[in-house]
């Protein structure tokens, strides 16, 4: 899960994500990064936003233990409930 920068927001909203997709996923968790490890300036849908943002990478097609989980059934569904969860959690909801 990617954070702008050093975006203190960012950060913890990506934090509050993949602490909770990491508890579902059965994909290994690679934690959160901030955008700038892999530009310079960030990613730009990241650096224009106004709000708390974060761009979630949840596995990888070329890879064939994230590939069976990407096509399972519950995937999708597992991992919607994790992000909110997330969400709430960084919003002091839970």
């Amino acid at each position: 899960t990617f954070y702008h920068k050093h975006d203190p927001f960012d950060r913890l909203l990506a934090e509050c994500i993949q602490s909770e997709i990491a508890k579902v996923s059965k994909i290994p968790d690679l934690g959160t990064w901030s955008d700038s490890r892999i530009y310079s300036s960030g990613f730009k849908v990241l650096r224009d936003s106004t709000v708390p943002s974060v761009l979630i990478e949840l596995g990888f097609i070329n890879h064939k233990n994230d590939r069976a989980q990407l096509s399972s059934k519950d995937f999708t569904e597992r991992m919607a409930q994790a992000i909110l969860r997330g969400v709430e959690i960084f919003l002091g909801n839970k």
